[in-house]
């Protein structure tokens, strides 16, 4: 079961009837993930052959400087790891309990007792929401933008699995209804997690280097952390083994002289470095270059 990313005809909506879904969790309630693996394989040719990203994705990783074979058998990984990674977010709703590591620790703690709130920037690499059902956020909340079209079934059990720990979602539809809430809670002093890599509902974007090319990362992140003179994170959350997962925090330096696009710059090396680290776990399944 896969999100369509494919930016116009991206839906951020997991595939799937809510009963499906239901079943799935039902299943992996009583069973081990790894069986959710074996029949996720099957669905992966369909992807492959009628997906709307494969051909993109195989460019990404000639953009890499794979060779052709070897980007033609990365989009596979991919597939597969991506596949993974949606079998896990389900496990964990089922309740299975991953083990999680955490580089950059003690700088997100020491913003966190701060008095002022901060930006959290996150991307499509890994799987972030993973972090956020499994490390509780003492001393602040954290508001973590969440696309509101989402299945009800996804939708339901991330409330109940990110509220445990602290994390209030933000809903992002049509209207700007989020940006009011983002500003307030950074009056508050809390958190503000926000996706920094795909440009949705706002076109207003920053053309940045990434990879040797021009690619266009959304304003709004960049200009609300800025706006509020607030401190900025990157966080990415990259799976290393069958239970274990990975969070990386990196803080994102700045001067209040600095402007968004510089800021942005920063923000494109960070991601840049971990899609090195991580090939097979780039989930833009569109021209990343082209929008």
């Amino acid at each position: 079961m896969k999100t369509q990313n494919a930016n116009k005809n991206w839906t951020g909506r997991t595939d799937g009837t809510s009963w499906m879904l239901k079943v799935l969790i039902d299943i992996l309630r009583h069973t081990d993930q790894r069986l959710g693996y074996f029949l996720m394989a099957f669905t992966i040719p369909y992807y492959l052959i009628f997906g709307l990203g494969t051909r993109d994705m195989y460019r990404f990783y000639r953009r890499l400087h794979f060779s052709k074979l070897k980007s033609a058998l990365s989009v596979v990984i991919a597939e597969f790891t991506f596949g993974q990674i949606v079998i896990d977010k389900f496990a964990a709703y089922a309740g299975r309990k991953f083990n999680v590591t955490i580089d950059g620790n003690d700088v997100f703690n020491m913003l966190l007792k701060g008095e002022k709130g901060f930006v959290q920037l996150s991307s499509h690499v890994g799987s972030y929401e993973m972090a956020g059902y499994f490390i509780n956020v003492e001393h602040k909340i954290m508001n973590a933008l969440v696309y509101a079209g989402e299945s009800p079934v996804v939708m339901q059990n991330r409330k109940q699995m990110m509220s445990a720990n602290h994390i209030n979602m933000i809903l992002v539809g049509n209207d700007f209804n989020h940006i009011v809430e983002i500003n307030a809670a950074l009056d508050r002093g809390e958190v503000v997690s926000i996706p920094a890599d795909r440009i949705f509902g706002s076109q207003k974007s920053l053309t940045c280097q990434f990879f040797g090319c021009d690619a266009h990362l959304p304003l709004g992140p960049f200009k609300v952390a800025k706006r509020k003179n607030v401190p900025i994170t990157a966080v990415f959350v990259m799976k290393e083994a069958l239970n274990n997962y990975r969070v990386k925090i990196v803080p994102i330096h700045y001067e209040s002289t600095d402007s968004e696009q510089q800021i942005a710059q920063r923000f494109a090396y960070q991601l840049e470095n971990i899609v090195r680290e991580y090939p097979w776990q780039w989930f833009n399944f569109f021209d990343f270059w082209k929008q």
